[in-house]
C-alpha cells in the first residue's frame, strides 16, 4: 500500500509505503472444522456408490433388452420355420383342390392357416426390429443398425438353458441389504448430515483465532529519505455465543515502523471486548435445519430398505414362478410333438384334412413361442435378481452360484 498526503500551511507533503502479509489461524473451533473434512470424505465416499448405482442401473437396462432381442430372435426363427412347413402343407392343398379331391372350406381354410403364419412372423418381425432399438438405446448406440458388428447369435429353442440356482429369499435380502450402492449411499447421507448436525452445534462452541502479520513499511516528508522497517502484529481472538447473541475479546501487540514526523518505532498493546446483540440469530435456523436434513436422510435410509425389499421379493417370486412356467412349457412342447408326429400319420393315410395338419403345426409353434416367452421372463427375472442383489451371484461353467462374499467390495 502506498499512501501519498498533501499538508496545509508550511508542512510538507509527504509519503507512507508499506508491504505485508497477513494470516489468521483458527486455533479452536469446537471439533467443528474436523467433522468438515469428515463430512467430506463421506460425501466422497457417498458420491462414490451414487456413481457405483448408476452403473448398475446401465448395466441392468442392457441385460434386460439384451434378452428381449434374444428371446425375440429365437422366436422369430421359429415362426419362420412354421412358415416353411406352412407353405408346403398349402401348396400340397391347392394341387389337390385343383384335382377336385378336396373341398373349397377346406382349401380356404388352409389358405386362412397361412396367412395367419405369414401375419405372425411379420409380428415377429416387428417386435425384434423394437427389441434391437431397445437393445442400441440402453447400449448408447445410434440406431440398431450398429447391433450389427455386435451381435451375432444364431441360437435355437433348445439352446436356451435352464438355469436354477440354489439361493433362498432370506440371503437375496441379506446381501442387497449389505451390498447395495443405493442403500449404502443413502446411509452415508445419514452420516454425513449427522456430521452437519455437529457442525451446527459446535457454532456454539468457544473460538480462538490467531491473527497477525508481517511485513516492512515507513513514512517520510518530501525532503526526507524513506527508509523502510520491520512492521508487525500478533493477536488473538476469542469469541462465544451466547444465545442469539456474542460476547468477544481480542488481545493485540503490534510494532510499527517510524513514520513522518516520527523518530523511533511505535509498539502498541490492544485489548477489546465485544458484546453483539442479536447477531446470532441465524444459529437457531442453522441447527434446526441440520435436524430436519437428518431425519429426512434416515426416513429415506428406511425407504430405501423398504423399496429394495420389495424389489428381491418380487424378483424371486418372478423367477420362481419362471421354473415353474419353463418346465410346464415344456412338457406341453412334448405333448404337442407327439400329437404332431400322429397327425402327420394321419394325413399321409388321408384320415385328416390337411386344416388339421396345419392346426397341429401351428400349435406346436404356439407352444414352442409360450416356451421361449417364458425363457426369456425367467432370464429377465435373474437377471433383475441379481442386480437387486448388487450383482453379488455370478455365472460360472455349471451354473449360477453365490458369489464369494469375501471378494465384494
Amino acid at each position: 500500500m502506498e499512501t501519498t498526503g498533501t499538508t496545509t500551511a508550511s508542512t510538507a507533503d509527504f509519503t507512507d509505503k508499506e508491504y505485508k502479509v497477513k494470516f489468521e489461524y483458527p486455533l479452536y473451533y469446537g471439533f467443528r472444522l474436523k467433522y468438515a473434512v469428515e463430512q467430506a470424505v463421506v460425501n466422497t465416499k457417498a458420491s462414490r456408490y451414487s456413481y457405483q448405482k448408476v452403473l448398475q442401473d446401465l448395466r441392468g437396462d442392457v441385460e434386460e433388452a439384451f434378452y428381449s432381442y434374444l428371446i425375440n430372435k429365437v422366436n422369430l426363427k421359429l415362426q419362420k420355420s412354421l412358415l416353411e412347413e406352412a407353405k408346403n402343407i398349402f401348396d400340397t392343398a391347392k394341387e389337390k383342390f385343383d384335382i377336385e379331391l378336396t373341398t373349397m372350406s377346406e382349401f380356404l381354410q388352409v389358405e386362412s392357416q397361412l396367412k395367419q403364419v405369414v401375419y405372425q412372423v411379420a409380428s415377429s418381425e416387428n417386435d425384434l426390429t423394437m427389441a434391437k432399438l431397445t437393445l442400441a438405446q440402453a447400449m448408447d448406440l445410434e440406431g440398431a443398425e450398429g447391433l450389427k458388428d455386435l451381435l451375432n447369435i444364431d441360437t435355437d429353442i433348445m439352446d436356451l438353458e435352464f438355469i436354477e440356482i440354489d439361493i433362498s429369499l432370506e440371503d437375496c435380502i441379506d446381501l442387497a441389504f449389505r451390498n447395495r450402492a443405493d442403500l449404502k449411499t443413502k446411509e452415508y447421507m445419514v452420516e454425513f448430515n449427522e456430521y452437519g448436525r455437529k457442525i451446527a452445534k459446535s457454532k456454539d462452541q468457544l473460538k480462538v483465532d490467531l491473527t497477525g502479520s508481517y511485513g516492512r513499511s515507513g513514512g517520510a516528508y518530501e525532503a526526507e529519505t524513506l527508509n523502510l522497517a520491520t512492521d508487525w502484529f500478533l493477536g488473538f481472538k476469542v469469541s462465544k455465543p451466547l444465545g442469539g447473541n456474542t460476547l468477544a475479546t481480542s488481545y493485540t501487540k503490534e510494532e510499527t515502523s517510524e513514520k513522518h514526523g516520527q523518530s523511533t518505532n511505535t509498539e502498541t498493546l490492544s485489548k477489546a471486548v465485544e458484546f453483539g446483540i442479536l447477531d446470532n440469530l441465524q444459529s437457531f435456523s442453522e441447527k434446526k435445519t441440520a435436524e430436519i436434513a437428518l431425519g429426512k436422510a434416515k426416513e429415506e435410509v428406511k425407504e430405501t430398505r423398504d423399496f429394495i425389499l420389495k424389489e428381491i421379493k418380487e424378483s424371486y417370486l418372478n423367477y420362481k414362478k419362471g421354473l415353474i412356467q419353463v418346465s410346464t412349457n415344456f412338457e406341453k412342447i412334448k405333448y404337442r410333438e407327439e400329437e404332431l408326429k400322429i397327425a402327420k400319420a394321419r394325413a399321409e393315410l388321408n384320415e385328416i384334412p390337411f386344416s388339421e395338419l396345419m392346426r397341429a403345426h401351428i400349435s406346436l409353434t404356439d407352444e414352442k413361442s409360450f416356451y421361449v416367452e417364458a425363457m426369456g421372463s425367467l432370464y429377465q427375472s435373474l437377471a433383475k435378481l441379481n442386480k437387486a442383489t448388487a450383482y453379488t451371484l455370478f455365472l460360472d461353467s455349471e451354473n449360477l452360484k453365490l458369489a464369494n462374499l469375501n471378494q465384494l467390495p
